[in-house]
């Protein structure tokens, strides 16, 4: 259930991004709102997973960027997530610097950019899969996506709130050694953005911990109840609230 409302949510946000209607909503964001949220939502996953996890922040930064902080937020928590998905020792680490040789949109000269890398020391990505990983529905191979799930639409949508955001989403990857995303965007805001009417994207999935199904609580149902000439439908569902709902 769990899965399938956010596989949901992915395709409803890269539907909007696609069809144009989505903009963006710019506001002074301090970047240490950004450290803070990324260390309450990831800490705890890194000590469960025996991780180290390190944000560093250049001290000689502005306090502020001019940005959509949700939708900035957005691309870091995909990432983060990814970081830790596919990272099961060492380290991820989280880089808020300047970019001084930035590229944005149509490989425009950002002489002003923010980068924030996330580095892992993860499975990475084969050199010939790292453009395919940015497609929709797209991971390095099959068996990444029947070994740590996902709907392979994270990146995909990332890279286009980059774009709207007026920057650009590159990744640095070497296979068993680990792999790099930096987002790179302006400090203030896109060149050009069409402040059309509000649309929110759906929130970025957060980590998901690990579950037990020992000790998995039967929900009551009407199958001593039903009769003969009774219309059956059968549900099956491992996850007790979604199944809740269900019935």
């Amino acid at each position: 259930g769990t899965d399938l409302l956010s596989l949901i949510n992915d395709i409803l946000d890269l539907s909007k991004i696609e069809s144009g209607t989505v903009s963006i909503e710019l506001n002074d964001m301090p970047l240490a709102h950004l450290r803070q949220h990324m260390e309450r939502t990831f800490r705890q996953l890194a000590a469960d997973k025996g991780l180290r996890f390190t944000i560093n922040i250049d001290q000689t930064l502005p306090e502020t960027v001019r940005t959509d902080e949700k939708r900035l937020q957005q691309i870091v928590l995909n990432l983060l997530s990814n970081a830790f998905k596919f990272t099961s020792q060492g380290d991820v680490t989280l880089s808020i610097h300047a970019e001084r040789t930035g590229r944005g949109n149509g490989a425009t000269a950002l002489p002003k950019a923010l980068a924030i890398s996330v580095t892992d020391t993860g499975i990475g990505i084969p050199e010939d899969k790292q453009k395919l990983i940015f497609e929709a529905f797209q991971q390095a191979d099959g068996t990444t996506s029947r070994k740590y799930g996902g709907t392979g639409l994270g990146l995909s949508i990332s890279r286009e709130i980059a774009r709207l955001l007026g920057g650009e989403l590159r990744v640095e990857s070497q296979p068993g050694t680990g792999s790099t995303f930096t987002l790179v965007i302006p400090f203030d805001g896109p060149r050009s953005s069409s402040l059309a009417p509000q649309i929110e994207l759906s929130p970025a999935a957060g980590p998901v911990a690990a579950t037990s199904t020992a000790g998995t609580p039967e929900l009551a149902d009407d199958r001593d109840s039903i009769g003969p000439s009774d219309r059956v439908v059968l549900i099956v569902e491992d996850d007790p609230t979604f199944g809740g709902l269900l019935l």
